[in-house]
């Protein structure tokens, strides 16, 4: 067992250069910016608060600064050790797992999460098994809202 775990570690170790992003499926959420800085930013949205990587690929449009609402779409990863951004865990069985993607079910929904790295997982990885898997939220694309119009201004 140790000798299989200890390939997987090596095989996940070697793709990490060129894994894609293509298989990973893109969430969003919408909020307020509570928290920015160089490489990170935090939406808040009801209360929670969703910290994630931003980098060179991250698109912007509009002005991001904190107190703005904001649309952030994002990709999970299990590369944490590179993140710059908090990292959180999901548990639950593996519902399916490729090279580039671990897909686990959370509360009856599929979570897919992208492989890079060495994923950090309590469990064995493989269908069917239950699983906990520390993963990384990267923003891919961030869209500053425009403030709503003064409904005191009056038209001239």
């Amino acid at each position: 067992m140790y000798r299989r775990m200890l390939v997987a570690a090596l095989a996940w170790s070697l793709m990490a250069p060129g894994f894609t992003w293509a298989a990973a499926k893109t969430y969003q959420v919408t909020g307020n910016v509570t928290d920015l800085k160089d490489a990170t930013l935090t939406v808040d949205k009801a209360g929670e608060a969703f910290e994630m990587e931003r980098n060179a690929q991250t698109k912007t449009t509009g002005e991001l600064k904190v107190g703005v609402k904001v649309t952030a779409y994002y990709r999970m990863t299990t590369d944490i050790a590179k993140s710059a951004a908090k990292s959180y865990q999901v548990t639950g069985p593996v519902l399916k797992l490729t090279d580039n993607l671990v897909v686990i079910e959370k509360s009856g929904s599929p979570w897919e999460i992208q492989r890079s790295g060495t994923p950090s997982a309590s469990g064995e990885l493989k269908v069917g098994e239950k699983v906990t898997l520390k993963y990384s939220m990267l923003a891919t694309e961030i869209e500053v809202k425009a403030a709503p119009a003064d409904k005191g201004a009056k038209a001239k």
